[in-house]
């Protein structure tokens, strides 16, 4: 059986678009990476504002993790009690220790159980720090991101 020739129309063409196309992911990707950052730094300023500053653990532990394969970045604190402040919680009574330990800190010898009770009764506040740093930053993102796409 003779063998049969394949010929592939507009290979050129295929190639230069796929190379403009890689070359606007990576363009995305550095956007998305970009703008993680901004995030993260407005909101450390945002903690820094709102007086949420005891250690400096919070303020400290925001980090960004961007992804290596795929798109998208996770900005966040790594202390757990970042997700109490950023959002509050219900009423609830929590361990004394910690809020003995804060009081000291804060000349208040003592004060951890009758802090524990008055959280019982009402939680605590929110105090968002994370999400205003993202909405600040919204319209860039959108922005940004359109003209990467529009290369």
């Amino acid at each position: 059986m003779p063998r049969q020739k394949v010929v592939v129309v507009g290979a050129r063409e295929l190639d230069r678009e796929f190379n403009r196309q890689l070359k606007k992911c990576e363009g995305v990707k550095l956007v998305i990476n970009e703008m993680a950052v901004k995030i993260q730094e407005q909101a450390v300023d945002n903690v820094r504002a709102l007086g949420a500053i005891d250690t400096g653990g919070l303020r400290q532990s925001i980090t960004v993790d961007t992804v290596s394969r795929g798109f998208g970045a996770a900005i966040g604190p790594e202390e757990p009690y970042g997700l109490y402040v950023e959002l509050g919680t219900k009423k609830h009574f929590p361990p004394v220790q910690p809020l003995e330990e804060w009081a000291h800190r804060h000349g208040m010898d003592g004060a951890g159980y009758a802090i524990a009770k008055k959280i019982a009764r009402r939680g605590t506040q929110a105090r968002p720090f994370l999400l205003p740093a993202f909405f600040s930053h919204e319209g860039e993102i959108e922005k940004r991101l359109a003209e990467e796409m529009a290369r």
